[in-house]
């Protein structure tokens, strides 16, 4: 994607877009979506809200350390997740398997690649592009590229945010979620089955086998890095995160040459660096955290295949009557005291507004009659999961084109009314949907 970079240091550039993006309902319900615990049971575990706050303070004090944009920083910080799906990757890897299937079974289309399918940084994207009016194209980079960092393995030099304030961001998301994964892991015992001593023996046990020489030479860091007992009850946030920026903030200015990298069009050729000893442990760490504890762990196992059922239920509840036409959808959702007193069905909420919304670009407002043609234009090769699909769609007969371009729409409209739940709203449909069925 062509970004332009010409005004992107100009103080004041990206302030109003930040507003829209703190201030946008997208932004509001992250409060409402899993981070990694889902259906938490104590009080303190992170939201997608908590996260992604957590990332900009990374990200800012990252940026501050060397030099960069801040506004900019926080505009990509604080819409980096908002297309994510209730229930987090576990909605996210439900909502893929179900693309995936209604593509092929109903439009022949058979895309192999889960992310170019439906991925939350491309859904992210998209909706800043629906959203906010001519919003910058490197807020939108920052954005689509934000799961890269320097550590990680088999990464291509496209997934490289082009600014480095993109790159802060991306890397702050990482660190931000080793540490509070981390924590959350620990405040779930016995549940996740990793008291601190537990998590901190075994993360250091398997690293030292995998890298024996690298463990060696940093022994003393590994182990404040994961523990820091100064601060109560010894999960070392504070330790972590600092030792984080001062081995990026070092290693990048001896990568670029460069202390103050301010206003560098160099990001792309002399990215955010770390030294290979810390990205060997860094990628691990990773690793442990999501193969060895959330893809292992019964518990975890056990709260993700819940949430893929829900969504799943909750999708194949709506899709069937949306296929049906417009003035037979409805949706009704009961308060659950009244669920309690009654078998009775008060009707308490539509989804009107939504499916108005709808209605109008795809079918009768004329001023937004191209609303989706103008928008492929826009986002043109930007990687934005929808657009993957009416490429792949293009290539099918004028007749096919002509009789699927408006249910074709419409699946993309219910997956975006699916992305936009928060975990209990996709719950109170859920329990409508089985209240309906066991009557």
């Amino acid at each position: 994607m062509k970004v332009d970079l010409s005004a992107y240091a100009t103080p004041g550039r990206y302030k109003k877009y930040l507003e829209d993006i703190v201030y946008s309902n997208s932004f509001k319900r992250l409060a409402h979506k899993s981070q990694v615990i889902i259906k938490p049971t104590r009080d303190h575990f992170r939201s997608r809200l908590i996260h992604t706050e957590e990332v900009n303070q990374i990200a800012l004090s990252l940026g501050t350390e060397l030099g960069l944009n801040n506004e900019l920083v926080s505009a990509i910080a604080m819409a980096h997740d908002l297309g994510h799906t209730p229930f987090g990757h576990a909605g996210e890897r439900t909502l893929q398997n179900i693309i995936k299937r209604e593509l092929a079974a109903r439009f022949g289309l058979n895309l192999k690649d889960d992310r170019s399918i439906f991925h939350h940084s491309s859904n992210s994207a998209r909706i800043l592009l629906k959203e906010l009016d001519k919003i910058p194209s490197e807020i939108i980079d920052g954005v689509l590229k934000h799961s890269w960092s320097p550590w990680k393995e088999k990464q291509s030099p496209t997934d490289i945010p082009i600014t480095y304030e993109g790159q802060v961001v991306a890397v702050a998301d990482q660190i931000a979620s080793i540490n509070h994964d981390t924590e959350d892991i620990i405040e779930g015992a016995p549940y996740t089955n990793y008291d601190c001593n537990r998590f901190r023996q075994c993360i250091v046990i398997e690293f030292k086998e995998k890298h024996p020489k690298i463990y060696e030479s940093m022994e003393k860091d590994i182990n404040t890095f994961i523990e820091d007992k100064t601060i109560h009850p010894g999960y070392g946030r504070e330790n972590r995160v600092e030792v984080f920026i001062q081995q990026i903030v070092n290693e990048t200015g001896k990568h670029s040459g460069d202390n103050d990298i301010k206003g560098s069009p160099r990001a792309l050729k002399h990215p955010i660096a770390i030294t290979d000893p810390w990205s060997k442990f860094l990628n691990f760490y990773e690793l442990f955290i999501r193969e060895s504890i959330i893809q292992k762990e019964s518990w975890f196992i056990g709260r993700d295949a819940m949430a893929e059922a829900l969504v799943s239920t909750v999708f194949n509840h709506i899709w069937p009557n949306f296929r049906k036409g417009w003035s037979q959808v409805r949706m009704e959702l009961y308060p659950k005291e009244e669920i309690a007193k009654s078998k009775t069905k008060p009707i308490s909420k539509y989804l009107e507004h939504f499916l108005d919304f709808y209605q109008d670009h795809y079918r009768n407002d004329k001023s937004h009659k191209d609303y989706y043609q103008e928008y492929f234009v826009k986002a043109k090769n930007s990687g934005i999961w929808d657009i993957n699909i009416m490429n792949a769609f293009s290539k099918k007969s004028k007749k096919e084109k002509t009789e699927n371009y408006e249910p074709l729409s419409n699946l993309i409209s219910v997956i975006d009314f699916i992305t936009g739940l928060t975990d209990r709203y996709c719950l109170e449909i859920f329990d409508n949907v089985y209240h309906d069925f066991i009557i």
